[in-house]
């Protein structure tokens, strides 16, 4: 592309990471999901539960991009953040997002991963591996759901739509 930055292939290398890690996490969320009435789950306020699989689920994600990408920030839902003050490149994940869904045995819950570089979002990964969904996308590459290119509605009418 002409008009790409002098980092894209820093950001490409960081996507490509992005959806194998997205893939290998909501395998691990999947495998919690088919025990869920087995975990181990406490509260973190009112209405507010943390399961074995949250925990988990985020410790895959956060020791693989420390491996990968040490110099780069994270942030996550259950323990946290690392340096994140002044980072150029942040993760930002929610391991089980919908946590109360999950624990239900209801489908709509799904892993959530995203990339920022100087305070902005670069890349999302979203798997929801109960319905058998990897949604990924890219600033100016676009969106695919499970490899599929995929765009929102041209529709300027709201009983064109789905709502």
């Amino acid at each position: 592309m002409p008009d790409e930055p002098a980092d894209a292939g820093e950001l490409t290398e960081r996507f490509d990471f992005g959806a194998a890690l997205i893939a290998e996490a909501a395998a691990l969320a999947q495998r919690f999901y088919e025990r869920q009435a087995s975990l181990t789950v406490r509260s973190k306020g009112t209405q507010d539960v943390v399961s074995e699989a949250d925990t988990e689920v985020e410790s895959l994600i956060r020791g693989a991009v420390e491996a990968r990408f040490p110099s780069d920030a994270f942030f996550g839902e259950e323990f946290g953040h690392n340096e994140i003050e002044g980072a150029e490149d942040v993760w930002i994940v929610d391991p089980i997002d919908g946590t109360q869904p999950f624990l239900s045995g209801l489908s709509s819950w799904c892993v959530s991963i995203g990339f920022a570089r100087r305070g902005r979002l670069e890349m999302g990964f979203v798997a929801a591996p109960a319905r058998d969904e990897i949604f990924m996308g890219r600033r100016g590459h676009g969106a695919t759901l499970n490899g599929r290119p995929i765009h929102v509605s041209d529709s300027t009418r709201l009983d064109d739509g789905l709502v």
